[in-house]
Order: structure tokens, then sequence, then C-alpha cells
């Protein structure tokens, strides 16, 4: 399957999973703060769609989504 064969829906999906790998609590690895993990899906060049990561961050660490978006500008 090539990746234009991969549906929005997975896509986004896809972005959904690694941000909540990388952002919860497992015996095995340290938690990452959304600023962290945002960028480290940054670094993912042509792995994830640049578009939907794009407008997952700006809902993720926007300004209108309380306590997500303060510990994306870093705050406590």
């Amino acid at each position: 399957m090539s990746a234009d064969e991969i549906s929005p829906m997975v896509r986004m999906m896809t972005i959904a999973d690694i941000f909540s790998a990388l952002t919860e609590k497992r015996a095995y690895k340290e938690v990452y703060s959304p600023r962290v993990a945002i960028g480290m899906m940054w670094d993912m060049k042509g792995k994830l769609d640049a578009e939907l990561l794009k407008q997952f961050a700006n809902i993720v660490c926007g300004t209108r989504v309380g306590k997500v978006g303060a510990r994306c500008r870093g705050a406590a």
C-alpha cells in the first residue's frame, strides 16, 4: 500500500496514537510533555502527514484547550 492510499482518518489516528504513546506513563519509558511529544513528531518528517500533524498540534497546543494548551506553552 502506498502512502496516498492511506485514508485521512487512519493518518490522524496514527498521529493521535503516537502522541498518546509519548505522553502517557508507561513502565518502560519516561513521560514526555505535550510540547516535547509534538516536537518529536515533527522530527518524523516524511512518516506523518505534515498538514494533519500541524492541525493536531494546533488543537493540542492551542490556547483554547485549557490545561493541555498551557502545558504545550511550558506553563505548569
